[in-house]
């Protein structure tokens, strides 16, 4: 599997580790055409980051950052629900686009409230320790998540080969399961 990391600057990394691993394993996309297809995500991301400002002088942070969840929410569980035949336009534009609503209304508020308070002698440094935090946070949801996935798929291994040698298996489980063997294809 090719890497795929291109996770627009400043969102965690594991926010989009379910669309890469959906694009590369089950639609078959390579690093460009898997790289090209978060495009839609970061122009939305980049729209709503714009709107964020306007929203937050007349609602408040906290509310602009909590509408901003929502989306996210969804997205997610959206792209957990894409099927194996699914296709981009079908499973992957939808929760990319509603992804990029949260990260632009939720990281503009987010940094703002961090921000609240410090004084301008100290605010490069404030800045600096809140984007530090944001990747770094994200790096360990990535490894924790990594780490549970890696757990998960050996305990099923494990319980897959012991019912297997049982004879309650019909198929042996001498390793991980083959890969589909979709061709490259575009996006759309």
């Amino acid at each position: 599997m090719a890497e795929h990391t291109s996770t627009p600057p400043g969102s965690p990394p594991w926010t989009h580790l379910g669309q890469s691993l959906y694009e590369q394993v089950i639609l078959g996309y390579g690093p460009i055409v898997g790289g090209l297809s978060q495009i839609p995500l970061a122009l939305t991301l980049i729209a709503a980051a714009g709107l964020a400002a306007p929203l937050m002088a007349r609602l408040g942070s906290r509310i602009v950052l909590a509408a901003g969840l929502a989306p996210f929410i969804g997205g997610l569980a959206w792209l957990g629900m894409a099927p194996a035949d699914g296709t981009f336009l079908a499973s992957v534009l939808g929760p990319s686009l509603l992804v990029g609503i949260e990260l632009g209304t939720a990281f503009v508020p987010v940094t703002s409230i961090a921000m609240a308070g410090v004084p301008a002698s100290t605010a490069g440094v404030a800045g600096g320790l809140v984007n530090t935090s944001q990747q770094i946070g994200g790096a360990l949801g990535l490894a924790a998540l990594a780490t549970l996935a890696a757990f998960r798929t050996h305990a099923t291994w494990q319980v897959g080969s012991a019912v297997t040698a049982l004879g309650g298996g019909t198929r042996g489980h001498s390793g991980p399961p083959p890969s589909p063997q979709r061709p490259q294809s575009s996006p759309y």
